[in-house]
């Protein structure tokens, strides 16, 4: 089963959350955690549209076999 982009980012911010709150220099001049938290949101954004996409390939198979009986 091919590793779809949702997956890998996922992956990648599970690794990632290892770092919340460390106390690095080098992560203080960026606000890491801040920009994890953006992440987070943007992958549940994303599988909120991969559903929709599930839904609406589901329902369009159903209008197909329905204006094919028309």
């Amino acid at each position: 089963m091919p590793t779809t982009a949702l997956a890998r980012l996922n992956r990648l911010h599970t690794s990632l959350q290892q770092l919340r709150n460390t106390d690095s220099a080098l992560l203080r001049l960026e606000p890491f955690d801040t920009r994890l938290n953006e992440l987070a949101v943007v992958i549940e954004e994303l599988q909120q549209l991969e559903h929709v996409q599930s839904q609406l390939n589901d329902l369009g198979g159903a209008m197909t076999l329905l204006l094919e009986l028309l």
